[in-house]
């Protein structure tokens, strides 16, 4: 949700939980049991839903909507989003240092790369040159301090890390400048990624809020059209999954949400103003206006009539 542009679905996919035997990641494809399921995505290991399946099996029918919104209400925790952020800011502290104190020394040793009388007088280059071999050295520790202290938060911080962290941190000693980002290599590999939501959840501008929002709304409001091929049973019964989540998750989890950043669905899916004079219908999900009131956009979403100012009537009308 809230990714856009989104192109529609090209096959519909459906299993049930007690049917799910594999699930892996291969080439960029979510793959169940043999066959492409969806894009993989940082927010949606594969480890985890193999996880959740197995937690659902576990439970019974009865009790597995129970479950999901359990599942649910865990994916999105703003405090506990923020716990954790405050966490890998606290754990990357010593990192980050290290690498302040080897930028420090490069930019200390970029004036002294240059021919005399370029950027320094010649007097004043052969003053920096004394300090040369110091400020190489105190570099080269400060980038060695950086990776071990990396390696260290990556250690203490593996329960949310991607497997191979540890590796990616070593291979980048190989190339210095990757290792002068070491919070943002541990960041990287956090899993699983958040909802966008929760990246605005805390101090934000309220139009970033707004946008994101209103991307997330009119997801869930107006979802893309399921291909119209295939197993009629199963379009049906993704439909009907579809139509459960979408009520879920708005109830629980961006109804909350949008009451605690002092937001509203009808504020947020009102009209917009026409942009012309011929406009008289729109997409409620992405807002591109129409000059037809029948039919739909590009996309496959109904339009919806657009509302003109009641002075604008009048002036048309005459």
């Amino acid at each position: 949700m809230a990714g856009r542009p989104v192109e529609p679905a090209i096959f519909t996919a459906v299993w049930r939980w007690d049917e799910i035997e594999t699930v892996v990641e291969r080439e960029g494809w979510m793959v169940i049991n043999g066959r492409p399921f969806c894009p993989a995505a940082p927010a949606w290991p594969a480890a985890e839903l193999q996880r959740l399946v197995l937690a659902l099996r576990q439970a019974g029918v009865e009790t597995r909507a129970a479950c999901l919104r359990r599942e649910l209400a865990r994916q999105f925790r703003p405090a506990h989003w923020a716990r954790r952020q405050q966490l890998v800011r606290r754990v990357s502290r010593w990192p980050v240092v290290a690498n302040t104190l080897a930028l420090l020394a490069l930019a200390a040793l970029s004036p002294a790369a240059l021919p005399p009388g370029v950027l320094l007088s010649k007097e004043v280059a052969e003053r920096l040159a004394q300090f040369v071999p110091g400020l190489l050295a105190a570099g080269a520790l400060a980038f060695v301090v950086g990776a071990v202290a990396a390696v260290l938060a990556a250690r203490r911080l593996r329960r949310w890390l991607t497997p191979g962290t540890v590796k990616v941190i070593l291979v980048a000693l190989l190339f210095p400048p990757q290792g002068l980002r070491w919070r943002r290599v541990l960041t990287d590999a956090m899993r699983p990624a958040p909802h966008p939501l929760l990246l605005v959840s805390g101090p934000g501008g309220r139009s970033v809020r707004r946008e994101l929002a209103l991307a997330t709304l009119a997801d869930v409001r107006w979802p893309l059209p399921l291909p119209e091929r295939g197993d009629i049973g199963r379009l049906a019964e993704a439909a009907a999954m579809r139509k459960w989540y979408a009520a879920e998750f708005e109830g629980r989890v961006l109804g909350p949400w949008l009451a605690q950043a002092g937001l509203t669905a009808e504020e947020l899916l009102a009209p917009p103003p026409p942009d012309s004079a011929a406009s008289c219908a729109y997409c409620p999900r992405c807002g591109s206006q129409f000059v037809r009131t029948d039919g739909g956009c590009p996309r496959g979403i109904a339009l919806v009539e657009l509302k003109r100012p009641r002075r604008q009537q009048v002036t048309s009308a005459k």
